[in-house]
């Protein structure tokens, strides 16, 4: 689930979960989130909240509301960021939502020309995704931050996808950094 203490979303899908009837989430573990502040939980408080979150994702309550936030919050946001720069192919609308979920898509794509602006040497949809993809690869494996260093096995995934001309996403789809097929039988 895309949701964080440091981003606000865990306490909205906590909110939710419980205003929708769900109780398997104690009083604590909610104000924890509401105020941001997991160090205030400690280190066993911390793996308490991960096996509780863990059991709540059984419930079918917390699956709703797990699929209405990231649809609201994630989905929809990543259609029609993709919309507004004219990306209609599946896998730039996943690379959108990738980059959505993981951050930093305004940052990373201010470095990338933009295909629909730029007269004198335009980029399309396929030039520009690619290179975006390149930027955001390069930005995540280099950057300061190392504890994002690891994510960019995500960006390569998509790389490779995009390196396969599968832009349809068509199944059966290799996530080769990680050896993993998705097929049909994978598909909810």
């Amino acid at each position: 689930m895309m949701a964080s203490f440091q981003s606000g979303n865990m306490a909205l899908l906590l909110i939710k979960y419980l205003k929708s009837g769900g109780s398997l989430i104690p009083q604590s573990l909610i104000n924890a989130a509401v105020t941001k502040n997991s160090a205030s939980l400690g280190v066993d408080g911390i793996q308490v909240f991960r096996d509780t979150f863990k059991a709540a994702g059984k419930d079918p309550i917390m699956q709703e509301v797990q699929q209405d936030f990231f649809v609201k919050n994630f989905l929809t946001r990543a259609e029609d960021y993709a919309k507004s720069l004219n990306l209609t192919e599946p896998l730039s609308i996943l690379v959108v939502l990738d980059s959505l979920v993981q951050g930093s898509f305004s940052r990373v794509s201010s470095l990338v020309p933009k295909f629909y602006q730029d007269t004198q040497n335009p980029l399309n949809e396929w030039d520009w995704v690619r290179s975006y993809l390149n930027t955001r690869y390069k930005w995540l494996a280099t950057n300061p931050n190392t504890a994002l260093n690891p994510t960019a096995d995500r960006v390569q995934s998509l790389i490779d996808i995009e390196k396969s001309d599968n832009w349809k996403l068509n199944l059966p789809l290799t996530l080769s950094t990680k050896g993993i097929t998705i097929t049909d039988s994978d598909v909810i």
